[in-house]
């Protein structure tokens, strides 16, 4: 059964969820959660802790301003005004920005200022994703090859769906991660129009190949047990990635 589906609280059907059975905090174990995050300060505001007990007030101040456009493109949502919504995320958006750029004369030290700046750079992905659903934007890219091998040649299909109430420029497209890539030219992407794009590009020569789901053994002679190849390799992978990740610091 999956993790969340039966015992605990919090899930669905009334019983769905994770309990906590025990803590090395003293007390804990015993307490009424009714979330994993209980205790927990997820909001904006509570990066500021990365800056130690007593955090500059200027950055204080700029995450401050940017949960008040965050409320303020909450209530136009949830008032159905969604047009309302562009003003404060965009702003929010700007201020984001504006603040990462500043962290560096806070006098924060070096850790600090990783820690900050991986977290809002976080947000600023999110505030930019808004921002593109609060203008009824939508990107695609597409490639007419699922399946490659190093150096093969691919047609790579680019669109831009614009459904909201004004025009929009594309001023440049990016295409990153292959040989040689085709360029896009700007355009302007009327209200309710689209615009496409078709480049040309080449997977890289140094392209690694990806673990196969058949070991070669497997094509040379076929009697072996090919899910048993394939399930040592993807477990190997699974230690070796979950080692890397158990390494870094969260």
């Amino acid at each position: 059964m999956l993790p969340g589906m039966a015992g605990g609280r919090g899930g669905r059907g009334g019983g769905g969820g994770y309990q906590l059975r025990y803590s090395s905090i003293s007390g804990q174990a015993a307490k009424d959660e009714t979330s994993l995050f209980d205790g927990v300060d997820t909001s904006l505001a509570a990066v500021a802790q990365f800056a130690g007990p007593k955090p500059p007030t200027a950055l204080t101040a700029g995450l401050e301003a940017v949960v008040n456009d965050a409320k303020r493109a909450q209530i136009a949502f949830e008032a159905g005004n969604d047009a309302g919504t562009d003003a404060p995320i965009e702003d929010g958006l700007a201020r984001l920005r504006a603040l990462r750029a500043r962290l560096g004369s806070l006098g924060l030290s070096d850790q600090a200022r990783y820690e900050l700046d991986f977290r809002l750079g976080n947000k600023e992905r999110d505030y930019e994703d808004a921002v593109l659903a609060a203008h009824y934007m939508t990107f695609d890219a597409l490639a007419d090859d699922g399946l490659v091998i190093a150096g093969q040649p691919v047609r790579l299909s680019i669109v831009a769906v614009n459904r909201g109430a004004v025009d929009v420029s594309v001023t440049s497209v990016a295409i990153a991660g292959f040989d040689t890539p085709g360029r896009c030219q700007p355009e302007s992407v009327k209200q309710d129009g689209v615009y496409s794009c078709t480049a040309e590009a080449h997977i890289p020569k140094s392209a690694k190949p990806t673990t196969p789901y058949f070991h070669d053994d497997y094509w040379k002679h076929p009697a072996n047990a090919a899910i048993n190849i394939s399930t040592r390799a993807c477990r190997s992978a699974f230690r070796s990635r979950r080692r890397r990740f158990g390494s870094r610091s969260m």
